[in-house]
């Protein structure tokens, strides 16, 4: 059977095919792009700019070190090449997976199984539909991860089967270099280490002869990591005055962020950031900190405390249908805080990293002070960034029972969804960052209702909803409206088992939502929320009805609170804006603005202001590409379609495949597949646990965004147990 195969398909001409067809795809793929995203998309966008520009990051602001400079880079370097973004990531893909073949052939494996291996991994969706395409670091980061495990296998190779090879030193240095890129890709750090090192453990039991050569290769291969790093380091102390990489990981800024989570707090919320009262002290204690009074107490971190804890809330459900009950209280939750802090930084002229290295340093010190004087009541907790309460006992054990959860979402295929994504930011800001990236982008919003179900109104049919009969305490009590023309509605009925189907939204007589229901475990109330794509105009009052259909097909109205009553009037109410804003009441008497209205056009109205209208004056003009018309684009993300269906039949008959896989194992007393597949299940479950513990402290959800990575590698094992165990019976076949 092997023969006739070898006959059909010969290697060189399949993979010439092979990347031919991906690269042609990879030019017509869209991306996601949002121009509103100034720690994620749009940040990475400026910085890759600016490499480009041969400006190296650009000139000094917060954003420069927040996150690792390793995908700037790359989206810089595909400027300076004039290759389109998606054409250039497919380059990546292709070199990753290639070189992870041939140092799987070292290994004898047969070159049919190979060419699976390379189809497998190149036209892995992972890229697109765990990220909803869009233009984040997880687009090279798993690729940078497959480099680190094709040279752990060259390593086993020279050091174990080719004894007599002169290359150890040459592949521990590339070792070394590949830890460098996926180090500066995120900032969390190497959590791949402790995978690594258990390898070389098992790499020493399994040969105890070769001890030697693993201890040099551990050594150069970490001691050119640390080399990369420090001339890293010294690069931008050379240009930016201070040696660091990513600011999350100087031990100033640590220790400083630290201090703020150290102070004990009469509250009986956790895993929050400091509360007003906690606030005072530390403005009381520390001189240094004091001069983020105004902010921590301004409308900017008032609004990003109002945004986190919707995006928690939501999050939560939307991922697995959970409702978090995340009541904030006003407050910050933790992860945001180290974000939210950073829009302070300018105001207070903190504009070099040095200045706020020793800013932050100024803050432990004083913090430190005062704990140590008693004059403030403090925990002693490691410098690592997370809240006190993330060190109990209890958090581990509630964590303990999330792995399932995160274990399920890790080996679960995202499933492709471009029919519901789309590009958000205004015409402009899209056009330039389509330009510079040389790439198809998805279009902006439309009113295809984000997944919800959404028709067009039709009296005839709603006209047997009206009733005068209305729903007891259950409300809708959310309405929400963004630039690019979202219109979030939300509540909750008081009923416990509702389908989507029992409850009806009317808005405008204009459109009708079928909202999606979130049930919460433990509790007699269903919460629903609806997303539609719809043009709001200034002054206009908005029409909503809510109608409750129960088993008896008896129809109740669902009351409004008084606060989404008056959000419904749609009308900028001066008086109630200058009276809940007092910033701005002071401003329009200095002046600086001539009236509340004027503050909110050009700046009220990204700060979620209270007293904020919904309508937004925004202007919705598709952004002009030939996505939609075009062909070729529609055809490379059926490809994604296509890769899913098919692992679904692979996941059909995964127990077969580790019986067959172990039985290889047993029969030819060939351990390493089982070594590689331990290296990369523990650097996936050292992920997992990480969410899993986050997901317990709201630093971030469980969900396939942040278990991206683990999504790749646990599919990665599954390719290979599928690989060897078909390798294994073709040759037992012939």
């Amino acid at each position: 059977m092997n023969i006739r195969i070898s006959k059909i398909i010969n290697f060189e001409n399949t993979i010439f095919f092979l990347i031919t067809l991906n690269l042609i795809l990879s030019f017509f793929f869209p991306i996601s792009l949002n121009a509103n995203a100034p720690h994620d998309d749009t940040l990475f966008f400026r910085l890759g700019n600016e490499f480009a520009a041969f400006n190296w990051l650009g000139d000094y602001n917060t954003g420069t070190f927040l996150k690792g400079p390793v995908f700037p880079i790359f989206i810089g370097v595909s400027q300076i090449l004039d290759i389109p973004f998606r054409f250039f990531e497919s380059i990546l893909i292709i070199f990753s997976s290639f070189y992870f073949i041939k140092s799987l052939e070292k290994l004898n494996l047969d070159k049919v199984i190979l060419l699976l291996i390379f189809t497998l991994l190149i036209f892995y969706p992972f890229n697109n539909t765990a990220i909803n395409y869009r233009l984040l670091r997880e687009i090279i980061y798993p690729w940078f991860l497959l480099l680190i495990i094709s040279e752990m296998i060259l390593i086993y190779y020279n050091i174990f089967i080719n004894i007599k090879s002169k290359k150890i030193i040459l592949n521990s240095l590339k070792l070394g270099f590949f830890l460098f890129l996926f180090w500066n890709i995120r900032e969390e750090g190497l959590f791949i280490v402790p995978g690594l090192l258990i390898t070389f453990f098992l790499f020493i039991v399994f040969n105890l002869n070769e001890y030697k050569k693993i201890i040099l290769v551990l050594f150069l291969s970490f001691s050119f990591l640390h080399i990369l790093n420090y001339s890293l380091k010294s690069l931008n102390s050379l240009i930016y005055g201070y040696p660091v990489i990513v600011e999350f990981k100087d031990k100033n800024y640590i220790k400083g962020m630290n201090a703020f989570f150290r102070i004990k707090q009469n509250v009986d919320y956790k895993f929050a950031a400091p509360s007003k009262e906690t606030w005072k002290k530390i403005f009381e204690n520390s001189k240094s900190a004091k001069k983020l009074e105004s902010y921590v107490f301004g409308p900017g971190y008032e609004g990003w405390a109002k945004m986190a804890c919707d995006n928690l809330n939501i999050s939560h459900f939307e991922n697995h249908g959970l409702k978090k009950n995340y009541n904030c209280n006003g407050r910050m939750p933790a992860g945001y805080l180290l974000f939210s802090i950073r829009d302070a930084f300018k105001q207070i002229g903190l504009d070099t990293p040095k200045k706020l290295s020793d800013f932050m340093k100024n803050i432990h010190q004083e913090i430190d002070q005062s704990c140590k004087t008693r004059k403030l009541e403090c925990h002693n907790i490691p410098d690592i960034l997370l809240p006190f309460e993330t060190y109990k006992s209890e958090v581990f054990f509630k964590a303990v029972k999330f792995l399932p959860l995160s274990l399920k979402t890790s080996i679960k295929l995202p499933f492709p969804a471009p029919d519901s994504t789309f590009s958000n930011g205004t015409n402009a800001s899209l056009s330039e960052m389509s330009k510079m990236l040389n790439a198809k982008i998805f279009p902006t919003f439309n009113d295809k209702g984000f997944g919800y179900k959404v028709l067009n109104f039709d009296q005839s049919i709603y006209k047997k909803f009206e009733t005068e009969k209305n729903l007891n305490e259950s409300f809708v009590n959310l309405i929400q409206y963004n630039k690019s023309g979202s219109l979030k509605i939300g509540g909750f009925i008081n009923e416990k088992d509702i389908t989507d189907e029992s409850i009806i939204i009317n808005l405008d007589n204009n459109k009708i939502c079928y909202p999606k229901i979130i049930k919460n475990i433990g509790e007699n109330k269903s919460y629903f929320i609806c997303e539609i794509f719809y043009i709001l105009k200034e002054n206009q009052n908005i029409f909503l009805k809510v109608n409750y259909i129960n088993d008896q097909k008896e129809i109740y109205n669902v009351n409004k609170t008084e606060k989404v009553k008056k959000i419904l009037l749609n009308k900028f109410d001066e008086k109630c804006y200058l009276e809940n804003n007092p910033d701005v009441q002071l401003a329009v008497k200095q002046k600086i603005f001539l009236n509340g209205y004027e503050h909110w056009l050009k700046h009220g109205v990204n700060e979620l202001r209270k007293c904020s209208p919904l309508f937004k004056n925004i202007i919705n003009i598709k952004i002009e590409n030939d996505f939609n018309n075009n062909f070729l684009s529609k055809i490379s993300l059926k490809a994604d379609y296509i890769y899913f269906n098919m692992f679904k039949l692979i996941y059909l008959i995964f127990p077969l495949i580790v019986i067959i896989f172990s039985l290889y194992v047993y029969l030819k007393k060939d351990y390493f597949p089982v070594i590689l597949c331990v290296l990369l299940f523990s650097a996936s479950l050292t992920r997992i646990t990480i969410l899993s513990v986050f997901h317990v402290n709201y630093m971030a959800p469980i969900s396939a965004h942040y278990l991206s990575l683990s999504i790749f590698i646990n599919h990665l094992i599954i390719i290979i147990l599928f690989s060897y165990s078909l390798n294994f019976l073709i040759k037992k076949i012939n």
